[in-house]
């Protein structure tokens, strides 16, 4: 396998070489004509409307999906927060590592009959081919793995770690591991099979840990965060990313050729080579070399000796006017904001002496939020002035996720989820007093108002209920009852701390059993009491068997019928002309007896004769 993808790498390096445009020059030096107002990214670059709310992703996105290692799930959609299932994260894995042609070869082989599958009759097909390239690689290496139940499901980020290592690994051999504790806060939460991957993965630089240091193991992979995975594998060359990498900012000089650049640093001009795959960034959005301005301040990234990446936040492309547009990123440390209108997004920096007004009152940076609509006054290459406009929408709906680390909330609004997250300007308000944002809980409804993502008010309301019906069924070890009420079933979580009681004495959930009358008293969708009752039920009949094991039975023939009945040991049996009470072993076989049943379990019986 790894002579195939040498042999792929080379052959795919041979193509870009033929492939890449030259551009004619008057002279040797080359001098860019300016930023060359488009209006967006180039043709032949992917260009999806829905990555607003992931501007931290959008450059891996773009630019994978312009190598064809991602896809849309239309031609202007991403659905950068659905999640991946582990097939899918698979096939981007395998993409970006080059295997795609074997993909192919595997799955025709599949299609065709020369290759069995077992997975043939229950997969898609599309997935047949990474699946097969995967198992031989030995990145699918469990029997349990290779179900299609299984590869269908969500891809949790301890999996993908794995997926990623044995990847690698397959290609490059042994790639180092992460000695001593995983440096995470919830490392223990990381499953023992996965902690030698996920410890390889952060040694490598493909997976760190979130802003509150903890890595999520469990949590599911969305398109986003895969497409930076992604990235990342696609920049691997056998060692640590960042270690063979250098970030330098400097004032583009000139270019030469197309090949090298000259950039000023600290008062020095340095010359470096351009890589042939170069890529050039303009306000976060995929450009050409041409498009780039001489005197500019850049960020280059080079990489053995040549530069692979070009950056430069044109900021103020417009001197002396005014802009107007709707915020959709906001950059706190370095007070830089991108502004979109229309097809054209622009990246500004704000400085001290930048004036910035809301609704006509002079206020801070920090009052800024996505998705606001502002003004921009540019004098002299300088922002003087940001004049926004308060333009928020409210919504009513009720909560059903919070994401307490990203400060999240996720409401259905109607049939549909969405997702809005909280900073330290949200006002929160529960049953109309001020709360902090932890007080919030599932299941409270809630108006919102909110601009772009950001949520700006928040005031939920507890919702309280009282049920009554019958149980239907009892999960015990997710703590969760049904209930039926004339036609309608519900299912319920319990509080830990719920007030239970059957027939007004305190019992636990283990206690209760289906078919009971209970009265519940429901908080936001979680029960907070519980009142059951026992269903009594007497039955006459003929004994005509008893068993002495554990649980004690016995049969009642009643009307021709027979049925067994589970006996409580603390049973208590009495003889009709008789008030003392006998043990269950001293029953005769054809007495005729009454028995009196509370869920399920004979409690009294009376020999009437």
């Amino acid at each position: 396998m790894k002579k195939m993808i040498s042999f792929l790498l080379v052959l795919t390096l041979l193509l870009s070489v033929a492939m890449i445009p030259g551009y004619a020059y008057s002279g040797k030096d080359f001098t860019p004509p300016g930023l060359a107002k488009k209006g967006g990214i180039p043709p032949g670059i992917s260009k999806f409307i829905d990555l607003k709310e992931v501007e931290w992703a959008r450059n891996a996105i773009e630019k994978m999906a312009d190598k064809g290692i991602l896809k849309g799930i239309a031609e202007d959609k991403f659905a950068p927060n659905k999640p991946v299932t582990k097939a899918e994260a698979l096939a981007m894995i395998l993409r970006a590592l080059g295997y795609e042609e074997e993909v192919q070869k595997e799955l025709t082989a599949i299609k065709e009959g020369k290759k069995k599958s077992k997975l043939k009759d229950a997969a898609q097909e599309w997935a047949l081919g990474y699946i097969a390239v995967a198992k031989d690689g030995k990145i699918l290496a469990d029997e349990e793995e290779l179900t299609w139940k299984n590869l269908n499901k969500p891809a949790q980020r301890q999996e993908v770690a794995k997926y990623i290592v044995r990847a690698l690994e397959e290609l490059y051999g042994e790639i180092g591991e992460y000695k001593g504790a995983l440096p995470f806060k919830d490392a223990n939460a990381i499953k023992t099979a996965y902690r030698e991957y996920v410890g390889k993965a952060y040694a490598a630089d493909m997976m760190k840990g979130d802003n509150n240091n903890n890595f999520q193991p469990n949590k599911a992979v969305t398109r986003a965060e895969m497409a930076v995975l992604v990235e990342k594998l696609d920049d691997y060359d056998g060692k640590p990313v960042d270690g063979s990498k250098k970030i330098i900012e400097g004032k583009l000089i000139r270019i030469i050729d197309n090949s090298e650049l000259v950039i000023r640093v600290n008062g020095v001009d340095r010359e470096y080579d351009i890589s042939k795959n170069v890529k050039v960034y303009i306000d976060n959005r995929l450009k050409d070399l041409e498009d780039l301005e001489r005197n500019k301040t850049i960020e280059i990234t080079v990489k053995d000796g040549k530069v692979i990446e070009i950056r430069w936040n044109s900021d103020t492309v417009i001197v002396g006017d005014v802009y107007e547009g709707r915020i959709t990123a906001i950059n706190s440390t370095d007070k830089k904001i991108s502004v979109e209108n229309g097809n054209i997004e622009r990246l500004f920096t704000i400085t001290n002496d930048t004036q910035i007004k809301i609704n006509g009152e002079t206020t801070t940076f920090s009052k800024l939020v996505v998705g606001m609509d502002v003004k921009i006054t540019v004098k002299d290459e300088k922002v003087r002035l940001v004049e926004g406009t308060n333009s928020a929408i409210t919504y009513k709906g009720a909560i059903t996720d919070i994401n307490w680390n990203t400060k999240e909330v996720t409401l259905r609004i109607g049939n549909v989820a969405r997702t809005y997250r909280a900073n330290e300007n949200t006002v929160v308000r529960i049953d109309g007093s001020s709360r902090s944002f932890d007080r919030l809980d599932t299941g409270m409804e809630a108006d919102i108002k909110v601009a772009g993502n950001i949520l700006q008010e928040i005031s939920a309301r507890n919702v309280r209920e009282n049920l009554s019906g019958t149980l239907t069924a009892i999960n015990r070890s997710i703590k969760e009852i049904t209930i039926k009420s004339g036609n309608t079933e519900r299912s319920l979580k319990v509080n830990s701390d719920a007030v239970i009681k059957l027939d007004d004495q305190v019992v636990t959930l283990n206690d209760l059993m289906p078919k009971m009358e209970v009265e519940v008293v429901v908080n936001n969708d979680k029960v907070d009491r519980i009142d059951a009752y026992a269903v009594e039920s007497q039955y006459r009949g003929e004994l005509v068997e008893k068993y002495m094991g554990n649980p004690y039975r016995l049969v009642l023939k009643s009307n021709g019928q027979n049925k067994t009945y589970n006996v409580d040991r603390n049973v208590t049996i009495i003889e009709e002309d008789d008030d003392d009470d006998i043990k269950f072993k001293d029953l005769v076989l054809g007495s005729q007896i009454k028995i009196t049943v509370v869920n399920e379990t004979v409690v009294k019986i009376v020999v009437e004769d």
